[in-house]
């Protein structure tokens, strides 16, 4: 017997957002300047639109709830009003990630999410523990061949530290609740050792919470398996502390002198003479905090709605400070605030920030009160790694799937 319509197309729905949730994590190539998140936005747009015309063929696009609802006009508005409009539908041209239309295209898995049965998301839950191995083994090559901070398959110690986190918490729940639980508990051994070669001090912060959280919430099911694999996870990071074991502070920012002048011709082999041979990175994030807070406050328009989604590397270099000629990454272009707080009050403004920490709070409180639990892994990793950095394509795949299981099919 042939399957009913709604039953079809559940399947067809979830095939693609499982080759999707499978994939997308994994694939790059080096056939563009950038390797790792233009082909996997590429790859999102395309499944984004398949799953468009499968979704919503034969029936009209539901509204997002609220909380989402707002926070998608909040894009619209500052896209409309963008200082470069271009870039705020699209994204900055190496990622094409974090513009208008790659905001609607996850809002659109997020609905094709809702039509799913629960059974379909915990699938693709696991799609995501057994692709994010492959990621953890890589780290771990790179790890033992010298790398200082493994990249993996996601480009940057950060991104692929942050995937890590939410694969961990989701293994780490299962390894409590279903079966198969020693396949689980190897799946967690994995993922803090590649959580912890990337030294991404926000993973790490997100990898405590989130661990915490599953055995706060799953207390009367603490087994020996995850206790364990907790063990063997941490012990591997005291053998192999690494760039943590003794954190460079000597590499501190050289000031410019106080009576430099703005018009002052800068000497490229003087400047790299003087900058150290690596800044530290708490001391970047400070300069760019301190610079960027400049903007929000330039005019009233900037204040409400903000310059346009994605367009902090055009107004940022009015307002970038001579003490970065002293550090070293003198001559590069800032793109991003590594804090996505402040580049959504920057380039979304006040409106675009109180409706994103409200969609995260509201929805944080339904994934509690509904016990999804993978979904509350899935938001409490983005809300501690957006403090110093902010969501990339994978992410912010699993992201909007997460928000999607709080409204799906029974």
């Amino acid at each position: 017997m042939s399957k009913p319509p709604i039953a079809r197309k559940q399947s067809i729905l979830f095939y693609l957002l499982l080759i999707l949730v499978f994939v997308s994590p994994l694939l790059y190539t080096s056939i563009t300047t950038e390797s790792f998140e233009f082909p996997k936005m590429i790859l999102i747009y395309i499944f984004s639109s398949l799953i468009f015309v499968v979704a919503f063929w034969d029936r009209p696009i539901n509204l997002p709830i609220k909380p989402i609802l707002l926070y998608l006009s909040s894009i619209i508005i500052s896209t409309v009003l963008s200082m470069h409009m271009y870039t705020s539908m699209w994204g900055y041209f190496s990622r094409f990630n974090g513009g208008l239309i790659s905001t609607i295209c996850f809002v659109l898995i997020y609905l094709a999410t809702t039509q799913l049965k629960q059974t379909h998301i915990t699938q693709l839950y696991n799609a995501v523990v057994f692709s994010a191995l492959p990621v953890a083994v890589l780290a771990l090559l790179q790890h033992f061949q010298g790398m200082e901070r493994a990249t993996s398959t996601l480009g940057q110690p950060n991104w692929t530290g942050t995937y890590l986190v939410i694969a961990l918490g989701i293994a780490s729940y299962y390894t409590v609740t279903k079966e198969l639980k020693e396949l689980y508990a190897l799946s967690v051994v994995l993922f803090i050792v590649g959580i912890w070669v990337t030294y991404s001090l926000s993973s790490l912060i997100a990898a405590g919470a989130v661990l915490g959280t599953v055995l706060y919430i799953n207390r009367s099911h603490i087994n020996w398996q995850i206790i364990s694999a907790i063990l063997l996870g941490c012990t591997f990071a005291i053998v192999r502390p690494g760039i943590l074991a003794s954190k460079i502070y000597d590499a501190q920012i050289i000031e410019a002198p106080q009576n430099m002048e703005t018009e002052t011709p800068i000497d490229n082999e003087e400047v790299e003479a003087k900058a150290p041979k690596l800044t530290d990175s708490g001391n970047l994030r400070y300069l760019l905090w301190r610079d960027s807070l400049q903007i929000p406050t330039q005019n009233l328009k900037t204040f409400l709605v903000g310059t346009g989604p994605e367009t902090f590397p055009y107004i940022f270099q009015t307002y970038r400070s001579e003490a970065f000629n002293y550090t070293s990454e003198w001559n590069y272009i800032m793109n991003k605030p590594h804090n996505f707080y402040l580049e959504t009050l920057i380039e979304e403004g006040i409106l675009g920030v109180v409706t994103y920490v409200s969609m995260l709070g509201v929805l944080g409180f339904k994934a509690i009160k509904k016990r999804a639990i993978e979904c509350l892994i899935i938001i409490i990793t983005v809300t501690l790694t957006n403090l110093f950095s902010w969501p990339v394509a994978s992410v912010s795949l699993l992201f909007w799937i997460g928000l999607g299981e709080l409204n799906a099919s029974a």
